[in-house]
């Protein structure tokens, strides 16, 4: 079936290099346990939290991913959380506030508390919004960018990926698909440019997103039926440099 998607567009380059992978995976994983093991900890229920300082990430990220500006000192935002070695969390939120990140160790439920505090309570996950793929048949075989966002959903559900990620800001005139699991991240191929616009405006429409905004971070979700199972899938749209990554979650 990937090869099928890679077919689409005439491109054969699928990380075939296999050991490049295990390298990189390797490096990630000492690099998460060096972060996790060097990081301070801060009892939050004994600082004093500066709303302006904590509102520099969206409520949807600080939700996301149980973290919280504390502090930031010239181009570095201080980032209470609970897991400080979540490496994608911290690219995520690098790429949205153009901040570095210094992530500190912090109690799950005392962030949560000042979550709570500053932006209101958790989000909850929208289940209205399912797509019957049988009903859409018919588009599927008119519009192939309907196709290549089924087939890429499809073969990460097969190989039970749980995160996929478009992002845009990498690699000059293409979009980038990457499946992530365990905190690994791999390349599954290149979509061009003119394609690629075209799937994040199908995937912002049918996550009931604004397709007319570019310029803010937006977050959705749908139902989608994969061997007749229904998963809820969480959508968010986030804003680089003009351009626009995509971070799709399989909740499983």
């Amino acid at each position: 079936m990937l090869k099928f998607l890679l077919g689409l567009f005439g491109l054969d380059k699928v990380n075939s290099r296999l050991q490049e992978l295990e390298d990189i995976r390797t490096q990630d994983s000492i690099k998460s346990n060096k972060i996790s093991s060097d990081c301070e900890f801060v009892d939050l229920d004994r600082i004093r939290l500066d709303g302006d300082i904590v509102k520099l990430i969206p409520d949807s990220l600080a939700k996301r991913y149980n973290a919280i500006p504390i502090g930031i000192d010239d181009n570095l935002i201080k980032l209470a959380m609970a897991d400080p070695s979540d490496i994608l969390a911290i690219d995520d939120i690098r790429l949205v506030t153009e901040y570095d990140i210094e992530p500190l160790k912090a109690e799950e439920s005392a962030i949560k508390r000042a979550i709570d505090r500053f932006f209101g309570e958790s989000m909850e996950v929208d289940e209205s919004n399912e797509i019957d793929l049988d009903e859409i048949s018919e588009l599927v075989d008119v519009d192939p960018v309907v196709r290549v966002f089924r087939l890429i959903i499809d073969v990460a559900m097969k190989d039970k990926i749980s995160e996929i990620r478009i992002i845009c800001d990498e690699k000059p005139d293409c979009g980038v698909v990457y499946y992530v699991e365990n905190g690994n991240r791999q390349e599954v191929m290149s979509i061009p440019e003119d394609i690629n616009k075209r799937l994040i405006s199908y995937i912002k429409t049918i996550s009931n997103l604004d397709i007319l905004k570019k310029n803010i971070l937006q977050d959705g979700s749908i139902t989608y039926k994969y061997e007749g199972i229904s998963y809820n899938m969480l959508i968010s749209i986030l804003p680089s440099s003009n351009v626009e990554n995509v971070i799709m979650k399989i909740l499983k």
